[in-house]
């Protein structure tokens, strides 16, 4: 029993370990990112944000390699379809393409260095992981769009 409980005690710990590695790569490149294309000091709102949207990739992407796992066929189309609608309404204006597209690579890159998992999504999975992951950048450049918008207003 004592085996057990320290074997699972064990497993905790390496997640642990592995959200902190995830998040800090997160929080590096998305200062980086922020810095580079709005240039935005880093502020305590700043790295709350950063550190909630860490936790929203981390979040998404264990989510959806989990439905990949577990849900029927069906379940999964009906997943995409929600995703899809979600998307619809939160475009992305033709302003913002460039740096979304910065964004959306900055993300890709990390979570697929740390989800080996994911390279084997199904074609559903893998397409529910894109839906998630342009709505996060959506979410994201919007956010810093107006950030920008708000210091040009306040300053």
């Amino acid at each position: 029993m004592k085996k057990i409980i320290r074997d699972i005690f064990e497993q905790f710990r390496l997640i642990d370990a592995f959200r902190v590695d995830f998040k800090r790569e997160f929080t590096q490149a998305f200062y980086q990112l922020t810095k580079q294309l709005y240039q935005l000091k880093r502020t305590p709102e700043l790295d709350e944000y950063i550190d909630l949207m860490a936790k929203e990739a981390l979040r998404f992407t264990e989510d959806v390699i989990e439905k990949d796992r577990h849900y029927a066929e069906y379940r999964l189309v009906d997943e995409l379809k929600l995703m899809n609608a979600v998307l619809a309404k939160n475009k992305i204006p033709r302003t913002n393409k460039a740096e979304a597209q910065q964004v959306r690579f900055q993300l890709n890159e990390l979570i697929l260095k740390h989800y080996p998992a994911l390279y084997e999504l199904s074609s559903f999975g893998y397409r529910l992981l894109d839906r998630n992951v342009n709505f996060f950048t959506a979410r994201f450049v919007r956010a810093m769009s107006d950030e920008i918008k708000h210091k040009k207003i306040a300053g």
